[in-house]
């Protein structure tokens, strides 16, 4: 190798102050130096003879850091040696200056946040949802890391694992975890594609899910919407909560409409007496009645001033204002649920479950339900049914274990 690398300390130019780190270029008895920022030691826990840490502090949590900082550095050192041997493969070869500038080049973006801004940059504006993914995992490892970065070679199996249960034990479900640890692994292959870092053994992300749990779905009884339909809100269109009930059971009369198909709807989209939207999600065309439930929520928030058709989206079409209205939906319904006698939130979800699941339990046929839903095969809708008609099975158990007699009166024989 052409080029020497040595890992070096200088001390503070004041007593009692801890010095830097940096490393030695030579090349052609020639000498440059880079100083790695944020690493801090004292004279006494250097050894210079062996350009090494002294780890036989009595400090265990200064141990650690020492440990941690000095694994660092070894990993830093190890890349620009790999870096120096490509350059040496090149046939016009390499300057001090260029090594260095390949080296400033590379060590810009190793942390999580720079790396990120660089891919959201390369993105533009054709993957809005990929970049607003990678943005929050960002955010949500800065919460775990007490507001502070990230370098990308800290992503490792340990790392991932802590960071995995630092969410589950702050109230988030499986799949919200396994939803951020997708996102971080998805960046983290970009950065080796990229080689800001290099591919690892260890296989970071070995020890976190990062699969989807299946979860119930669930739909409500047609009492329950009754009861919402019944419910006494002040009629005020400033009236939130009452807006969130409307919006619900407008949903829920448009066959289960998806919340972000309804709140692009436009004054357009009414033809002839119908509602006729193409679904965002699969491209299929639909065309529903306007009934007097239909209109009359329809009458409740008319807008001439507005090109949509309802009160959802108030500042613009941009898809973070869609965002912000689906939050404020589910955060109202989760408030609603309780008045309406629920134990459990329902979601805008719930909508589409409840008409599929009611149509079922009054004897519509499979493949109108099938058709209304937009499914492609009945064999969907059936699977679709099945995940969330427990409280059909619920019945159909009790009237098997009671049959057709009286239970109390069993009840009262085993008690004696």
């Amino acid at each position: 190798m052409q080029t020497s690398v040595m890992l070096k300390f200088r001390p503070s130019s004041i007593n009692g102050k801890p010095g830097s780190l940096y490393l030695q270029f030579i090349k052609n008895r020639k000498s440059r130096v880079s100083v790695f920022k944020g690493f801090k030691i004292y004279p006494e826990e250097w050894d210079t003879r062996n350009q090494s840490f002294r780890l036989n502090t009595n400090n265990p949590q200064r141990k650690v850091y020492l440990e941690n900082v000095y694994n660092k550095l070894i990993h830093t050192k190890s890349q620009v040696e790999a870096m120096i041997r490509e350059l040496e493969n090149k046939p016009s070869g390499y300057t001090l200056d260029e090594l260095l500038q390949s080296y400033s080049s590379k060590k810009r973006g190793n942390t999580l946040s720079e790396f990120v801004e660089k891919l959201v940059t390369q993105m533009g504006n054709r993957q809005p949802r990929t970049a607003r993914s990678y943005w929050s995992v960002v955010k949500k490892v800065k919460q775990f890391n007490q507001g502070k970065d990230i370098q990308l070679n800290e992503i490792t199996p340990e790392f991932t694992l802590h960071f995995e249960q630092y969410m589950l034990n702050t109230g988030n479900k499986l799949n919200t975890a396994s939803y951020y640890c997708r996102n971080l692994r998805a960046v983290f292959n970009r950065a080796i594609i990229e080689k800001v870092v290099e591919g690892r053994i260890d296989r970071p992300f070995s020890t976190v899910f990062t699969g989807n749990e299946k979860t119930t779905k669930r739909a409500i009884k047609k009492e329950a919407i009754k009861h919402m339909e019944d419910i006494n809100f002040p009629f005020d269109k400033k009236n939130e909560l009452d807006q969130v009930r409307w919006m619900f059971l407008l949903s829920y009369y448009l066959r289960g409409i998806s919340f972000i198909d309804m709140a692009y709807l436009k004054k357009e989209n009414i033809i002839n007496g119908c509602i006729c939207y193409t679904r965002k999600k699969t491209g299929q065309y639909f065309e529903i009645e306007i009934t007097p439930e239909i209109q009359a929520i329809l009458n409740k928030y008319q807008d001439s001033a507005s090109h949509y058709l309802l009160p959802i989206l108030k500042k613009g079409d941009s898809r973070r204002s869609y965002e912000n209205a689906l939050r404020k939906q589910n955060n109202g319904l989760k408030k609603l649920s309780p008045l309406i006698g629920l134990d459990k939130p329902v979601t805008t979800y719930v909508a589409r479950h409840s008409w599929a699941s009611i149509a079922h339990a009054i004897g519509v046929s499979l493949d109108i339900i099938s058709q209304g839903l937009g499914h492609e095969s009945s064999k969907t809708t059936l699977i679709y049914l099945k995940s969330f008609d427990y409280y059909s099975l619920h019945e159909a158990n009790r009237k098997v274990i009671g049959g057709e007699g009286n239970n109390k009166n069993k009840f009262k024989i085993m008690r004696q």
